[in-house]
This record gives C-alpha cells, structure tokens and sequence, in this order.
C-alpha cells in the first residue's frame, strides 16, 4: 500500500524555509523596533502630559517632543497589529505602512529637530528600513501569500510530485 503523505522526516511540498524565515524575521525585527520607538513614544507623551494638565494648549506645546512621541506612538501600534497578520499569513500591508511611518517620523526628530545630537543610541530608531525591507522581500511575499517557492529551486526536504 502507498500512501500520498510524505514520510515523517520529509517537509511538506509547500515548505518553503526561506520564506518562512523572511516572515518570522519581518515579524521579529517590527516588534523589536515597536519596543525601542514605544520606549521613546512613551516618554515623549509622558513629558507632554504634564504640559497640557496645567493649562497649555497641544498648539502651545515645543512640537520636537510631540511630533515624534505621537508619530512613534502610531508607529508602534501598526508594526504591533501589523505583526498579526504576517504570522497568521493574512497580509503585511500594516506592517509596511508601520515602518513607512517609522523611518518618516525618525528623519523628521533626527533632520528637523536635531535628535542624533541628544538621543543615546539613535540609529536603533533607523530599524524601521530593516523592518521595510524585510516586509517588501520577494521570500516574506511567497510566505504571507501562500506562494509556491520559485520554480527550478527544489528546497531540501520537499518532496516532488507524485507520478
């Protein structure tokens, strides 16, 4: 008897390793960069609470700090949401508009308001082009589409077809 299912130590004809690891990796670097620019949001917005309790208007407020603490704050909330649907193999399009958003805000704090000056650590807020380019790979494309690995590359541990 023959069966159709692949052998235990055999993958699945539709494993495709290198686009698995582009998805995870997508998904890992976006929450890493959620927690670093998150960190940062939220002492922004913390230095501005203050500022609006005791009677000044958002208008009135030194916009270095509110521009990127709400700008991060978004940011992270659609790299966070973003990461759900690229582990689920639904979609990445929250994620690119995330980090689209990121690296926006960043070369706004870092150009017009002279962060890299004042910031520790800075180029971990740049992390959102690691999170773009890791989202537009053809590899995280086949992995949140369900795309067969590209033709004439056989991955190891597949099996081919069947007679």
């Amino acid at each position: 008897m023959v069966s159709n299912y692949p052998a235990p130590y055999e993958s699945p004809p539709e494993d495709d390793l290198r686009a698995a690891v582009a998805g995870w990796m997508t998904i890992t670097t976006a929450l890493i960069l959620s927690w670093v620019l998150g960190f940062a949001a939220y002492h922004r917005i913390r230095d501005v609470v203050p500022l609006l309790s005791d009677g000044q208007s958002l208008d009135e407020v030194d916009p270095a700090i509110v521009v990127p603490g709400i700008g991060w704050a978004v940011a992270v909330l659609f790299l966070v949401l973003g990461s759900i649907p690229v582990a689920m193999r639904k979609g990445r399009t929250a994620i690119v508009f995330g980090a689209l958003l990121a690296i926006v805000v960043t070369a706004v704090a870092h150009l017009g308001y002279d962060y890299a000056a004042t910031v520790p650590q800075w180029p971990l807020y740049w992390g959102g082009v690691v999170v773009l380019v890791l989202a537009l790979l053809p590899a995280t494309r086949r992995w949140v589409h369900r795309l067969p690995p590209p033709s004439g590359a056989t991955v190891i541990g597949t099996v081919g077809p069947l007679g």
